[in-house]
């Protein structure tokens, strides 16, 4: 599965394209090979989101990263993921829970793991940056570690860990001291054995060693940890102080110059001085390439990562390497030889992959498996249906005109009502020039029609219409987007659909309808009669599945061409943007609360202020700093507080709906598969508590369970609490 570039996601996301940016994210965590590690770099999407506007989305996108990876990764790739959606949100309540919890999981072996998630404050409300960097710092050393000041040019090395109250026992060039966890976070953090600053406090003699044999890698690392760049003049300063013989500078520079040469990552700018920048982006291309390459589990994947490296050629406008495209070439043909042998379909696969290297080389290969493959095969339509990428299939079927003259056509044909759209025009192309019109291709045509389902891609193949129309069909735009629009309605009421074939279905169907600005909607509903278009109009409104972006362009188009007349409907109290409704105990607490954040968090800050500011020097003051950043979370807090309690409303319980799911009601589920019956209230966000089965209304799962009456069914997915569930009673939970 390809998936986007960070650059184009981020784009999409500020663009307010949040459809397409919810259907990429889903590809990105569903990918095999990427990487919990990569996938941290994604989160700059869910800060796109923010600084948008669009929080609720991101914090769900970002629940729903950590979910999947968390099924597949270990428990400390999971923290890694967990903490850059956190930072990337800002703050979520939710997913600091979330962390501490993968925290616990990750390091459940670390003594005095609970005393330090609670010195960090990650779920006690200190600012999420510093909570993450106190739990990443600590968790990290040990007696023997060493560690780099953050303020200054020294390093230090861990004596001792207490790891009762975290009270963190070094030795620096100054003598030993300590500090709790969190300062010591703030002051330090983690440095390599051979760092630079490392070495010339602990092992000088392997540090002169370096200077004299590795002038190269001295600079780099010096690079690394100064900013990212370092003047000559600051290196001359630096190593003649202690470190160079008296007149030695001269001769060191000129081979640490040279030197640089083979290291890309440091780039030399400006004369007299020269400033040296470290880039840890500049590498060869090919670096560790072909082991990324073989560490992918099947072909699929590995095509993709030779189409990466293909891109990143054509960026840096540079030929790939035919040395390294052989070698691709040959681990294709020898999977595919070996496929062969066992008889295994993805042969072909593998084969036209293959192909594809060798068209690339400056000189191709010339055994070329594909044509075989094919004129032997006993069922080739078996061997066709492996291939779930639309570019192979047009070379497969290209191919197969060629070496199968004779039942080509017959194949062509067993082939349009499974095939993906997009290739559906070349095997309908095929089958016209072999003589086919309308009367052949309507037994075809009318099976669509019968089961739009079943045939789902013809369906969309047909409704985008086909490059020779007029020779296929003469059915009307609007019999078809109804057919579309059905398949889409009736999706969740065929148990048979998983969950990822009904997402699919629904991502095909709203990309086909804007497609080249929802040009063939238009055409489907121009001249209709009003009735008719406001039938169509309320079952757009009620398709969930349209996502909102194309659902109220759907609708724009419809009103911008028909006036329709009614009376505006009244909106249920659920979907109030105004009102925030809360029961009396939950509005008391969080009045109790607000007061609590008013008089005692934010003048315990200012006070804090205060005393950091007395400490001097401001641009060098840690804790000023960390006091003007809890500042600005605690007056964003209080905003967000004074905003909810303008809209809050106590709810009546006596206006507690029992006839539907409502505000206020407790809900009694059966699970369809299982029999087992649950309980659930729906609250307000101030009362919800998952232990007792109390959930937000707000939440989306609750959401979908408002209006719902006794009988209708629901699909549920909340971790612990899976699968497809009948209302059995309501009844009135605040009473």
């Amino acid at each position: 599965m390809a998936v986007m570039q960070l650059e184009s996601l981020v784009q999409l996301a500020g663009a307010g394209n949040k459809a397409t940016v919810e259907e990429e994210w889903l590809k990105l965590i569903e990918a095999d090979h990427v990487a919990p590690t990569e996938f941290c770099r994604y989160a700059g999407v869910l800060s796109e989101l923010v600084r948008k506007g669009d929080t609720a989305q991101a914090e769900a996108l970002a629940w729903s990263a950590i979910e999947m990876l968390g099924a597949r990764s270990s428990p400390r790739d999971t923290v890694a993921v967990a903490g850059a959606m956190l930072l990337a949100l800002k703050d979520s309540d939710g997913l600091r829970k979330e962390s501490a919890g993968l925290y616990r999981k990750a390091f459940a072996e670390r003594e005095g793991l609970d005393a330090l998630l609670s010195l960090s404050g990650l779920e006690g409300g200190r600012p999420v940056r510093r909570a993450l960097r106190t739990l990443d710092v600590c968790l990290s050393i040990s007696p023997g570690s060493y560690v780099h000041d953050r303020h200054d040019p020294v390093a230090a090395r861990v004596d001792a860990v207490d790891s009762t109250d975290w009270t963190i026992r070094f030795v620096t060039a100054q003598g030993r001291a300590s500090l709790g966890c969190v300062e010591f976070a703030d002051r330090f953090e983690p440095a390599e054995p051979d760092s630079f600053r490392v070495l010339k406090q602990f092992s000088r003699d392997e540090l002169l060693r370096r200077l004299d044999q590795e002038p190269g890698a001295v600079i780099e690392d010096l690079c690394r940890k100064e900013g990212g760049e370092i003047s000559s003049d600051q290196l001359e300063e630096l190593l003649t102080a202690d470190l160079l013989a008296p007149g030695a500078w001269k001769k060191w520079w000129t081979r640490a110059r040279a030197a640089l040469k083979n290291r890309p990552n440091i780039r030399s700018e400006g004369r007299s001085p020269v400033t040296l920048v470290y880039d840890p982006k500049v590498k060869s291309i090919e670096d560790g390439l072909l082991a990324q390459f073989d560490a992918l589990r099947d072909s699929k994947a590995q095509w993709d990562r030779v189409e990466q490296y293909l891109r990143e050629c054509k960026l840096h406008k540079k030929p790939p390497s035919d040395e390294l495209l052989k070698q691709f070439y040959a681990r294709f043909e020898s999977a595919a030889e070996r496929h062969i042998q066992a008889g295994a379909r993805i042969a072909l696969r593998e084969a036209l992959l293959a192909r594809r290297c060798a068209a690339l080389l400056s000189e191709s290969p010339s055994a070329d498996l594909v044509p075989s493959l094919l004129r032997d095969a006993k069922d080739p339509v078996a061997l066709l249906h492996v291939l779930d990428d639309e570019k192979l299939l047009r070379e497969a079927y290209a191919a197969l005109r060629t070496v199968r003259p004779a039942d080509y056509v017959e194949l062509f044909a067993a082939q349009l009502l499974t095939a993906p759209a997009d290739v559906c025009d070349e095997l309908a192309g095929g089958l016209i020039e072999a003589g086919w019109d309308v009367q052949q291709f309507k037994p075809m045509v009318d099976k669509v029609l019968a089961s739009p389902l079943e045939h789902h891609e013809a369906l969309l193949w047909l409704f985008d219409g086909p490059a020779q129309e007029a020779k296929i069909h003469s059915t009307p735009p609007l019999t078809l987007l109804t057919r579309v629009l059905g398949v889409m309605t009736d999706l969740k009421r065929d148990g048979m659909i998983g969950k990822d074939e009904i997402n699919r279905v629904l991502a095909r169907s709203r990309s086909t309808l804007a497609l080249r600005k929802y040009e063939r909607f238009v055409q489907a509903t121009t001249g209709l009669e009003l009735g008719m278009a406001q039938a169509l109009r309320t079952q757009i409104r009620r398709l969930e599945g349209l996502g909102k972006v194309v659902q109220q362009d759907l609708l724009s188009e419809l009103s911008r061409r028909y006036t329709f007349h009614e009376k505006a409907p009244d909106i249920p109290l659920w979907l109030r943007p105004d009102v925030l409704f809360v029961t009396s105990s939950g509005m008391s607490r969080r009045q109790a609360e607000l007061e609590h954040h008013v008089n005692v968090k934010m003048k315990e800050n200012a006070r804090a202020i205060g005393a950091a500011a007395e400490m001097g020097d401001l641009s060098e003051n840690s804790e000023y700093k960390f006091a003007l950043e809890e500042r600005d979370l605690l007056r964003a807090q209080l905003a967000r507080m004074n905003e909810e309690m303008s809209k809050a409303k106590v709810i009546d319980p006596a206006s507690v709906p029992v006839d539907s799911v409502g505000i206020g009601s407790r809900v009694r589920l059966k699970n369809a598969a299982t029999g087992e019956e649950i309980d659930m209230t729906f609250v307000g966000p101030w009362d919800a508590d998952l232990a007792t089965h109390r959930y937000n209304y707000l939440a989306p799962f609750a959401q979908q369970m408002m209006g719902k009456t006794v009988g209708d069914r629901i699909e549920i997915d909340l971790g612990a609490v899976q699968g497809q569930f009948e209302v059995l009673g309501i009844e009135n939970g605040l009473t």
